[in-house]
This record gives structure tokens, sequence and C-alpha cells, in this order.
């Protein structure tokens, strides 16, 4: 059934009639709260004063302000490196891409590994140590490796120190031997550490780090059951009886881990 064309002209009419009204009750502003197109507002004693322009962006080619960064070693690099503060930049306000380390100007220890038992004992150990000093020796804890005391020996062979880093049976570059040949067990890592040393030339007292939780554990025991062959020994975060707590997320496995313990 078509549509009468004087009804279609009324509905098109009345469309047009209430978007009109629509577009001009928007626009639409009280004179007391317009906003001039000069950049002018009213104030409440509608007293019209210049706007001061504002940048809202920075320009597309304008350089920021960068954030200075500080290193809470620095000073202490200064006072290791004994050169008067000379890793500082040129220029302090000039932000550099990478700031530069000065322990990458040391060389690096040195890999090696020996084998004890049918095993072997990979380590990192200082180039050109003088072993008249005393040998160091650093031992880590569960879940890491020698590696981690890599800048610690760069450090102690510019100052002529004759320093060893191992890496326990199972962890590191070291041989994972199964139960058959290794068990694990504290004893076996002390009589495996007690190997090790004469293996790699120590043949007097070292000076023993250990670090870490169980494995670190180990290094107490060698020295308690062999006062002869360490001349000191430094403790770092390394439980002392089985009732310590370990932090997490180990502590979640001290069932699993519970032979590690004295």
């Amino acid at each position: 059934k078509m549509v009468p064309a004087t009804m279609m002209t009324r509905v098109l009419g009345a469309t047009c009639m209430l978007a009109m009204l629509v577009l001009l009750v928007t626009r639409a502003v009280p004179s007391g709260k317009r906003v001039q197109s000069s950049m002018r507002i009213q104030t409440r004693t509608f007293s019209q004063q210049p706007l001061k322009k504002v940048q809202l962006c920075a320009p597309r080619n304008s350089v920021l302000p960068q954030p200075q960064k500080s290193s809470r070693s620095q000073p202490l690099r200064a006072a290791i490196f004994g050169d008067g503060g000379a890793w500082q930049r040129q220029n302090p306000d000039e932000y550099p891409e990478q700031v530069e380390n000065p322990l990458d100007k040391l060389p690096d220890p040195q890999r090696d590994s020996v084998e004890v038992a049918g095993n072997t004992w990979s380590y990192l150990r200082t180039a050109n140590g003088d072993k008249s000093k005393g040998t160091i020796v650093f031992t880590h804890g569960i879940l890491s490796a020698g590696y981690s005391f890599k800048d610690t020996l760069k450090l102690l062979e510019k100052e002529g120190y004759d320093a060893i880093a191992v890496d326990w049976l199972g962890c590191g570059e070291s041989s994972k031997p199964d139960k058959n040949s290794f068990d694990f067990s504290p004893e076996a890592y002390v009589q495996g550490l007690k190997g090790f040393l004469p293996a790699v030339g120590v043949d007097k007292p070292v000076f023993l780090v250990t670090q870490g939780y169980y494995l670190g554990q180990i290094g107490v025991l060698f020295a308690a059951e062999n006062k002869d062959m360490v001349e000191k020994l430094v403790i770092l975060n390394t439980p002392l009886g089985k009732s310590s707590k370990l932090p997490d997320p180990l502590g979640s496995y001290t069932g699993v881990l519970k032979g590690f313990a004295f």
C-alpha cells in the first residue's frame, strides 16, 4: 500500500524542524559563559582578560630534558680503582647511552676443570694471582654457580690474590653424575671438595668463603672437619642449623632438600 505524497511531505518537514531545534539548543550558550574565539574568557565579574597561550604538546623536533642516572656503586668504584672519580662523565649535562663499567677493563677469570673420583669439577680462577698470599676459595649455594663470583675474582686479581670459584657437582659446568657414582649427600660433597683442592694445586690452608643455602653449608662442614686445610672461614647468608627457615621460594621445598641440612 503506497503512502500518500502529502503524508511523506509532512514527515520530512517534521524531521527537519526537529533537527534544526536540536542544533540551536546545543549551540546556545549563556553570554556570561561564552568562550571567545580570540582566546578570551569571561571572569565572574564579566571582565574580559586575554588568555596566555599554552603549548600543550612539545614541538615535534624539540629535545626533552633527560633524567640523570645515578649509581650507588660509583663512589665504591672510585675508591676501589683509586682514579679520583675518573669514571664520571666529562660533561655532566650529557646523557650517555651506556655507562662504562670499570670492571669490564679487568681480565676475566679463567675457566678450567679437573677430574676428581671420576667426576669433572669446573671452576673459575684468577689468571695471574700470587699464591704466596694464599688462595681464596668461593663456594656457592643451591640454584647458583661459581660464575656468580666472577666480578669478585676480577677485583681480587687486581690486588694480586689467587682466587677460585668452584661449581659444585650438579651445578654450573661441573658433572651431573647419577646417584650410583655420587649420592649428593653432605658427606659426599665434603669429600669431593677435599679431593678437589689438591687436584688444582692448592697445598696450603685456604681462605674459604661459603655462601647460600644447603650447598653453602657444605663449606661450613668442610671447615669443621678439616681445620688444617682452612686458614679462615667467611660465612655469607648461610644457615647454621636444621631449624633455619628458608626464604621463599626455597621454603616450600624444604622436604625435598632436607638431606642437605645438618
